[in-house]
């Protein structure tokens, strides 16, 4: 019989296992083997270090039927993968004690269980990634604004349904307004506005009786307290939707009226509709751009995306968006293509340009714009900036905890604000009032915080 213990080896005097050790396969497939046990009841109780009952021949049957049954290839490739992984650090463990029959054969079904884990994956990504064009993604802002009314007039006709209200109140904010991130999910409403407000929030002005959305941000060449105003026809709206479901967020669960909505329920149902937040402010950015507006209109439509003005251009202008016709050493490593397919390829670009970008393409160097050289620059940017932090991930986030540890006023900076939001958003209902006194805490009309 084979040893299961690791331990035993060294015990032995015969060294540490090749490849992979008992640690490593705890540690990455530890979950999937205990689920593989909760389910199919193998042992009474799992040892991190004896993972021997997975690669039994008696198993094996079960194990594969247990995970066909599971409904997504990519679950089925991951457990896959870590099936076949058993039989690799077994089939070492065999080779390792001079029992090379048996190595041999676990190999064997490493290779099996290997092979069909890389196929459901290539599977996969043709299914999930390849329908992914920027054409598929791109979704015309009339086209989600006749989906806005669609579901204005479910609401119309049956205001109690709280889901519908919150999915129709969701798409009406991302399209009366520049189409913001998640924030607008998770914003506390409140009944004035704040004169030094620390988070994000919503109020109505009695003064104008229109509803506004305040961001609060930090970054570089953006207003630090950004007041949004969302205009007469977007307040009757909200105005309808808190009559018919009074709640404590912009937009809130439509199971509980105290708590926000999740990101990923929300999520969930735009999914349904082929829609979501990306999608939304591609289209909310291109529709703008495509209006020509003028630098100034650029810049404040820009800011209440919150982004920059090239950002917008680069990324977010889906739909003339250009491949880089700068060289870099990223545009250098292409595939080997024939003069034919690549004069194919640029005639297909060129075909697909705006008029604007037309001029940029053939335009000298010496005539650029200010704003076609930020484009230029910017994305000559993100690519270096993208290709250290893939080098370099590992010292920027030590690097990162350094700071925060030997700096214990910023420590206690991010615990408070991460606190702040926490009691807020309606995550900790009850904070106790030894916390709140830590970190110095007070509620003032409904709203917790740092007292000044």
């Amino acid at each position: 019989m084979i040893m299961s213990d690791a331990n035993k080896m060294e015990q032995l005097g015969e060294g540490k296992m090749p490849d992979i050790s008992v640690e490593q396969l705890n540690k990455q497939y530890g979950k999937v083997y205990r689920t593989f046990n909760s389910q199919l009841h193998i042992v009474n109780k799992i040892d991190p270090k004896d993972y021997l009952w997975i690669v039994q021949p008696k198993n094996e049957k079960s194990i594969v039927d247990y995970i066909e049954t599971r409904k997504t290839d990519n679950t089925k490739k991951a457990y896959y993968n870590a099936f076949a992984c058993a039989y690799k650090y077994y089939s070492n463990f065999s080779n390792h004690h001079k029992n090379k029959k048996l190595g041999k054969t676990q190999e064997s079904k490493y290779q099996k269980y290997i092979k069909l884990a890389t196929d459901l994956g290539v599977k996969h990504n043709k299914e999930v990634i390849e329908p992914q064009t920027k054409s598929a993604k791109f979704v015309d802002q009339s086209d989600i604004v006749a989906i806005r009314d669609d579901w204005g007039n479910k609401f119309n006709a049956d205001t109690s349904n709280n889901k519908t209200n919150m999915i129709h109140l969701v798409l009406c904010l991302n399209t009366y307004l520049p189409s913001m991130r998640s924030q607008i999910y998770s914003l506390p409403v409140l009944k004035k506005k704040l004169k030094k407000p620390t988070y994000n929030y919503a109020y109505k002005d009695e003064s104008d009786k229109l509803w506004h959305i305040n961001i609060t941000q930090k970054q570089k060449g953006r207003p630090n307290d950004l007041d949004i105003s969302c205009g007469k026809e977007l307040s009757c709206i909200i105005d309808k939707s808190m009559d018919a479901y009074p709640r404590k967020f912009l937009v809130g669960s439509w199971m509980k009226s105290k708590e926000p909505i999740k990101s990923a329920t929300i999520g969930k149902e735009l999914k349904k509709l082929n829609l979501g937040i990306q999608v939304m402010r591609t289209s909310s950015a291109s529709a703008f751009l495509d209006s020509n507006p003028s630098n100034i209109e650029r810049k404040e439509h820009a800011d209440k995306m919150l982004h920059s003005v090239a950002t917008e251009q680069t990324v977010y202008h889906k739909r003339d968006k250009l491949p880089i016709v700068f060289e870099t050493k990223h545009s250098r490593q292409i595939p080997a293509m024939s003069k034919a397919d690549i004069a194919n390829v640029v005639l297909d670009t060129i075909k697909n340009m705006s008029v604007t970008q037309k001029q940029i393409l053939v335009k000298p160097k010496a005539d650029l714009t200010d704003i076609e050289r930020a484009q230029i620059k910017t994305e000559k940017e993100r690519i270096r900036k993208a290709k250290y932090r893939s080098q370099n991930k590992e010292l920027i986030n030590d690097k990162a905890r350094k700071y925060v540890d030997s700096n214990p006023h910023v420590k206690l900076h991010k615990k408070i604000t991460a606190y702040l939001w926490q009691i807020n958003s309606g995550k900790t209902r009850n904070p106790t009032q030894a916390k709140l006194n830590e970190y110095n805490i007070v509620k003032i009309d409904g709203v917790y915080k740092v007292k000044e």
